[in-house]
């Protein structure tokens, strides 16, 4: 398929602006657009339909409206990695086990949810626990100011 005539090519040459000091040399922004080459197949679903289709596919939903409020606001495709355990072999059918719920569902969730929320705590308790920037001043005391990019020196940190 030929897209030159459908592309265009837009090139910043100002060098982009740093973002928090991160970006401290000019790059160039290189935008390529491809209109009217694929058409998305899928449009959008209403809650309301998106629980029948599950319902339809054999999950159990005890509670239409509060499914439907978790499917708004949580989205069906976030939900969706949480029904997957839940399906029969093949996957790709789209059927789910026998006793299936989305309780479940919410329950997988919510426990991911919990376990991210502890998870990332506990990697800020090390990183904030002062391990890091001891070893740095051990360094800058008994070598210099940046020796931690010398790694002749190093090896035994």
């Amino acid at each position: 398929m030929d897209y030159s005539n459908n592309s265009s090519i837009f090139v910043m040459l100002e060098p982009a602006k740093p973002l928090n000091d991160a970006q401290m040399c000019g790059s160039f922004f290189y935008y390529i657009m491809i209109s009217h080459t694929v058409p998305f197949g899928k449009g959008y679903t209403a809650a309301r339909d998106l629980v029948s289709l599950l319902q339809e596919r054999g999950l159990f939903v005890s509670n239409t409206s509060r499914a439907e409020h978790f499917l708004e606001h949580i989205g069906y495709y976030r939900l969706s990695a949480y029904m997957y355990p839940l399906l029969k072999i093949p996957k790709n059918l789209h059927l789910y086990k026998e006793g299936a719920t989305f309780e479940q569902v919410m329950m997988l969730y919510r426990f991911d949810k919990k376990l991210r929320v502890f998870l990332f705590n506990e990697l800020e308790k090390i990183g904030s626990s002062g391990f890091w920037s001891d070893k740095v001043c051990h360094l800058c005391l008994e070598f210099e100011a940046m020796s931690h990019g010398d790694t002749e020196r190093t090896e035994d940190y």
